[in-house]
């Protein structure tokens, strides 16, 4: 994976995206919430179980977050600060920040991310790389395994908040990303605002299951290549 990423990939939510979404909608309403419960409970268990320790591996990759007037936000240094200490404990000898540029920001998530690295915690820069084109979990993952191969042989390791590493998980999952999870915090906290994306991230699993089914069922190839 090349340090400075310039290609940038299609959208991958387009018109199958918006009919999902109207889809998984329907679904909710036909099982009365039941199928969005059931992701926020599985998100809600997995923000709690969800350990710190990890072995060795070969790869970090933290997801990157909207910044905000280009300076990176809370948990987003949250995430960057878990990786630091993998980094340091001799964990995995690489990282890959992920990102690109979100809402009125002019720089992208993952310089942002690795010039925290380099300039508060003197990781070295060439220990490193940048994905800085993607704008969502989805791209993400969808650009990093295009290219993870050149960085890593073995698993690596997803860093994000404890409320976004369910959706993180599934996600790799359909794409067949050899990975492990890490929460960025110690513990979860029961905050408003963790079990206010706790909820959100019920439902955007449920309206991605929903799409990949979908995808399956209908034989799609142009979805399938986007989400698996």
């Amino acid at each position: 994976m090349n340090t400075q990423q310039t290609t940038t990939e299609p959208a991958l939510i387009g018109a199958d995206g918006y009919l999902t979404f109207a889809l998984s909608n329907a679904l909710l309403l036909a099982s009365f919430g039941i199928f969005w419960l059931r992701e926020v409970n599985h998100v809600y268990r997995v923000a709690k179980s969800a350990q710190t320790q990890v072995p060795n591996r070969d790869t970090i990759l933290v997801f990157g977050l909207r910044l905000e007037n280009n300076c990176a936000s809370k948990d987003f240094i949250k995430r960057l600060d878990r990786a630091v200490k993998l980094y340091q404990s001799g964990v995995a000898s690489r990282i890959v920040v992920l990102g690109g540029i979100t809402g009125k920001n002019t720089a992208s998530e993952a310089e942002c991310g690795k010039n925290y690295l380099v300039n508060n915690h003197n990781i070295p820069a060439k220990a490193i790389y940048m994905e800085d084109s993607s704008r969502n979990t989805l791209e993400n993952l969808f650009n990093a395994r295009k290219n993870l191969l050149e960085v890593t042989k073995g698993q690596c390791i997803l860093i994000s908040n404890r409320y976004h590493l369910a959706r993180s998980h599934v996600i790799a999952d359909g794409l067949k990303v050899n990975h492990l999870i890490c929460p960025a915090e110690d513990r979860f906290k029961h905050s408003r605002n963790n079990i206010k994306r706790i909820l959100l991230e019920g439902y955007l699993i449920h309206w991605y299951k929903v799409g990949r089914a979908w995808a399956i069922l209908t034989k799609n190839q142009k979805s399938l290549d986007r989400i698996t």
